[in-house]
């Protein structure tokens, strides 16, 4: 989250292709924000990150990233990045970050979800309140000042993954 309550995400995904595909398809919700911006999308390999091409489609609050990468009976690892403009809802009294990452779209079963929210500079972890809703087995960490790690270690299909973070305003 920066000073101006954009949230900057990125993501890094392994797929394991079992057949012939030609690629993978992201669905990401703007909805409670501005919109999304800056999105790019690599494939990550010991050697490099590659730039992909993808074909991006909106449909009302959703928008429909197609990501091309030809793959057969494989793994594969996918960083991808983006913008959430005005995530961080600023009250007169507080901040918050209330955030679904997966709704009940997710097609498929996930494993070893970790979201790391990460503060602007000046931020304490005694002024922060965090919430995560879903899987009951899920973890809250407080890494160092400026950063807490929610984390599940199986999400299944069609479930949801959500944080709310509250803190000062001043942090935005």
């Amino acid at each position: 989250i920066d000073a101006d309550g954009t949230m900057h995400v990125t993501e890094t995904d392994t797929y394991e292709f079992n057949g012939v595909f030609n690629g993978i398809l992201i669905g990401l919700d703007q909805s409670d924000s501005d919109g999304i911006e800056n999105f790019e999308v690599y494939e990550v390999t010991d050697e490099a990150y590659i730039p992909l091409e993808y074909e991006e489609t909106s449909e009302g609050s959703r928008n429909q990233y197609k990501i091309y990468s030809a793959s057969e009976d494989e793994t594969k690892v996918f960083e991808y990045s983006y913008s959430v403009m005005n995530a961080v809802k600023v009250y007169e009294d507080t901040a918050e970050l209330y955030w679904k990452f997966f709704n009940e779209k997710n097609q498929n079963a996930l494993g070893n979800v970790q979201i790391d929210v990460e503060f602007p500079d000046g931020a304490a972890q005694e002024e922060i309140k965090a919430f995560g809703h879903g899987p009951l087995d899920g973890s809250i960490e407080r890494l160092e000042d400026r950063i807490v790690r929610f984390r599940v270690s199986e999400l299944p299909a069609a479930k949801m993954f959500e944080v709310r973070l509250l803190f000062p305003d001043y942090y935005v």
